[in-house]
């Protein structure tokens, strides 16, 4: 009874929608996750059309010369937000637990958990991808979606073993989005190489991430210069299998971002033992400054690689070696100030109660904004012209679309079994946290713990703050 009651649509929905802001002033999290996630729909939007659907061309070449157009075309290092806010509530729930069980956790068994929540979704997008030839024709639909739809009929069981992901061809991938994912399952298996030395010996944890850090720098520096490789990707390139090979080769693959999870890692320990640190206000503006400078540079530094001119190796390499721990830099920065109480008015803004239950859709929205791009794409039959307003018109029909059917989704494929992870895998002591204890007469409903209240309604999960 108990198992059925996970499926309950009304139970499911008022879960979705209820409004529970962490007691540990997490509520930041909640905004970082929804406007990063609009965020790469917006640079999807842009740059996943099908470039023959496009018309007056001129204009991307004009807007390749517009500066804040970086916000797109460099979008690339949003992702790694997402690594940041991940490692952090593994690193900050874990160490709390590793305190709690005296130095033991059983990492295996969180990492199949995680498989649990995850798999269900992927498989309800699965699902649709094998629908989608009923749905539609146009000139270009079997150019977008018979190949999208035919990689997943060779390829399904790849989507399936999640891990697997990462590590395919660019061309032969089913649910191409879904290599982010397994990227965050290979670094959540390098967490506890990091974590219980960090638990035990802090100098020696730190170490441990510096060492990695350099070695997956040393890594991406290696690929970009054997290959010959451009410092990041780049939109509107003229040789798409270069592009493709590049994805292969770094920004798929778990190394390149191994900086920024690590940065994550180091945030969560930061913020559980050095929570209450007494700051200067030349320190917090020192802080300000250099994170504001270092996603600034990192945002903005391919604006004149986008229009054509490449940069030495010198600067090419270093790019690529650090932009996305620079990035990682400056949005931890944000977190702990806003978490440590310093954050005022942004504070409060990405604590702002609305983004709470969009929050809990960010990882349908995330695995289901693709498929509907490319329906979008295959049924088109006349050009969208390059602009601005055309394009974020584009945008706002596919996010509110693309919310419309997480509802759905989150209601079928994620919050019935994130319920049954619950009623089959009980934590520990969690059925006397559920009951009311009466002491002198006092009815006495323990807190809810950190891990529960962070977002989903459900046990805290890295994947709870996914894209």
């Amino acid at each position: 009874m108990d198992s059925l009651k996970c499926f309950s649509v009304n139970k499911n929905l008022n879960k979705l929608l209820k409004i529970s802001q962490s007691q540990e002033n997490f509520g930041v999290l909640n905004g970082m996750r929804v406007l990063s996630m609009v965020w790469i729909v917006l640079s999807h939007t842009y740059g996943f059309n099908h470039k023959q659907s496009y018309g007056r061309m001129k204009n991307a070449q004009g807007a390749l010369d517009e500066v804040t157009f970086g916000t797109i075309i460099n979008a690339w290092v949003i992702v790694d937000t997402f690594f940041v806010l991940g490692a952090f509530l593994v690193a900050h729930s874990n160490l709390k637990a590793l305190d709690k069980k005296n130095g033991r956790l059983n990492f295996l068994r969180y990492y199949l958990h995680r498989i649990w929540r995850l798999t269900p979704p992927v498989a309800g997008v699965l699902l649709i991808m094998f629908i989608l030839p009923l749905l539609g024709s146009g000139p270009l639909w079997e150019d977008v979606i018979g190949k999208q739809v035919g990689n997943c009929e060779k390829y399904w069981w790849q989507a399936l073993i999640i891990p697997i992901n990462t590590w395919t061809h660019f061309e032969h991938m089913c649910l191409l989005h879904t290599w982010y994912i397994a990227t965050d399952l290979h670094l959540y298996c390098v967490a506890p190489l990091i974590l219980i030395p960090l638990y035990k010996w802090p100098l020696v944890g730190f170490l441990v991430m510096l060492f990695l850090t350099i070695c997956c720098m040393g890594i991406v520096a290696a690929m970009t210069i054997i290959n010959d490789l451009y410092p990041t990707l780049l939109y509107f390139t003229p040789d798409e299998k270069f592009t493709y090979f590049l994805s292969d080769l770094v920004y798929f693959r778990p190394y390149p971002h191994m900086g920024a999870y690590c940065v994550g890692l180091a945030l969560g320990y930061f913020v559980l033992n050095h929570r209450k640190i007494n700051m200067k206000p030349t320190v917090q503006l020192f802080g300000w400054c250099a994170a504001i400078a270092c996603n600034l540079s990192v945002l903005y530094g391919a604006y004149e690689w986008n229009r054509g001119n490449l940069p030495t190796k010198v600067v090419d390499v270093t790019y690529a070696m650090f932009h996305r721990t620079a990035w990682a830099f400056g949005i931890a920065w944000v977190i702990f100030i806003c978490i440590t109480g310093r954050g005022g008015l942004i504070n409060r803004f990405l604590s702002w109660d609305l983004f709470v239950p969009l929050g809990r859709l960010s990882y349908s929205t995330y695995i289901l904004h693709f498929p509907v791009l490319w329906v979008r794409n295959g049924l088109r039959r006349e050009l969208l012209h390059f602009h601005h307003y055309d394009i974020f018109y584009e945008f706002l029909a596919t996010l509110f679309l693309t919310l419309c059917l997480a509802v759905t989704f989150h209601m079928l494929f994620e919050a019935p079994f994130l319920n049954l992870e619950e009623v089959w895998f009980p934590r520990h002591g969690k059925s006397k946290e559920k009951a009311k204890r009466v002491e002198n007469g006092t009815t006495i409903v323990p807190v809810a713990k950190m891990e529960d209240v962070v977002s989903n309604g459900h046990t805290t999960d890295v994947f709870s703050v996914r894209l």
